[in-house]
């Protein structure tokens, strides 16, 4: 398993995959950055895992820098096999992101107030944009049809 990490135990990982995570092609999740940059501490660490080894793209705020970083694959040669090392990468002075048609959000419970507030961000950015507003508007009414 990658960067040392055991599978979790099997409720665990019907927990995860039960709620919604199967079919998301993006994650984005609200934890702390372990200092390897490469991992996520805690339980929501092996959700983040599960997603990196399905080959999901992966945004996280990290709650203790409260930035956003986004994981990023690069490839080496290592004794004639290919190696796929996966680390999270900050994410900039772009906008930050927003969420994409297929995404599972993911975070603790006990979450601060900043926390919280970038999680309505994040939502807000996608949703309430007046650029994209006119098509929520459609397929919300597509839905009540």
């Amino acid at each position: 398993m990658p960067f040392g990490r055991s599978p979790p135990i099997p409720w665990k990982t019907r927990v995860v995959l039960r709620h919604g995570f199967r079919k998301a092609h993006t994650v984005f999740a609200f934890g702390q950055l372990n200092a390897d940059g490469k991992t996520v501490e805690g339980g929501i660490g092996w959700t983040v895992q599960l997603a990196l080894d399905q080959g999901k793209d992966v945004y996280l705020f990290d709650t203790h820098t409260q930035a956003w970083y986004q994981s990023e694959n690069t490839y080496h040669l290592e004794n004639a096999c290919i190696k796929k090392v996966t680390s999270f990468q900050p994410w900039g002075t772009q906008t930050p992101p927003t969420l994409h048609q297929s995404s599972a959000v993911i975070g603790s419970r006990d979450t601060g107030p900043a926390t919280r507030e970038e999680i309505k961000n994040l939502f807000h950015r996608t949703f309430c944009l007046p650029d994209n507003i006119d098509q929520v508007k459609r397929e919300l009414v597509g839905l009540q049809s």
